[in-house]
C-alpha cells in the first residue's frame, strides 16, 4: 500500500487535523451520529452521515471510511483483524473521530513522520485514515459527500 504517495507532508497532515476540528467538531460537538457505508440502511434513530467523507489540506487527505470498504488483511498493522468484522453502519461523534485522529497524529505523524490509521466507533467498524492526497488509496475511496474545499491550505486555518 502507498499510503506516502508523492510529496507527503507532515504540516499539511497536522493542518488537516485541525481544520476538521474547526469544520464539524465545532459544528456538531459530541451529538452522536450514525455513519453509514454507500448503500447501507439505517440501523438506529440517530441522525445518518454517509461515507466516505474527505478532508484535504494542501497534500494531505484525512478520510472517515466505513472498514467493510476494504477487503480482507489489506490494512496495514492490525495483525489478524480484517474488515470482514466490520458493520456497514456505525455510531460515533465527530468528536470521538477527531480524537482518532489526534491519536493517529501523535503516533504516526509526529513519531514515525508517516501517515496512518486508526479505527473508530461503537462497533470498531469505523476508519479514520490521514494519508497523501493522489496516493493509491486516496484514489482507490470513492470521492464521497463534500466537505470542504480541496483547495484550503495551510494559511487559511487562522
Amino acid at each position: 500500500m502507498d499510503w506516502m504517495g508523492d510529496g507527503y507532508s507532515n504540516e499539511d497532515c497536522k493542518a488537516v487535523v485541525q481544520r476538521f476540528f474547526f469544520v464539524e467538531v465545532a459544528k456538531h460537538k459530541t451529538q452522536e451520529f450514525e455513519f453509514l457505508s454507500p448503500g447501507a440502511e439505517k440501523k438506529t434513530s440517530k441522525p445518518v452521515m454517509r461515507t466516505p467523507r474527505r478532508y484535504t489540506v494542501g497534500r494531505c487527505t484525512l478520510a472517515i471510511v466505513m472498514l467493510d470498504f476494504f477487503d480482507d488483511r489489506t490494512l496495514p498493522g492490525r495483525g489478524s483483524w480484517a474488515p470482514a468484522f466490520a458493520s456497514d453502519t456505525d455510531v460515533a461523534s465527530f468528536n470521538d473521530l477527531w480524537l482518532t485522529a489526534d491519536l493517529i497524529e501523535a503516533c504516526c505523524m509526529v513519531n514515525e513522520h508517516h501517515p496512518g490509521w486508526a479505527i473508530a466507533g461503537t462497533y470498531d467498524s469505523i476508519g479514520v485514515f490521514i494519508w497523501t492526497a493522489g496516493s493509491y488509496e486516496d484514489r482507490l475511496v470513492p470521492p464521497g459527500v463534500p466537505t470542504f474545499s480541496t483547495t484550503s491550505n495551510v494559511t487559511a486555518i487562522a
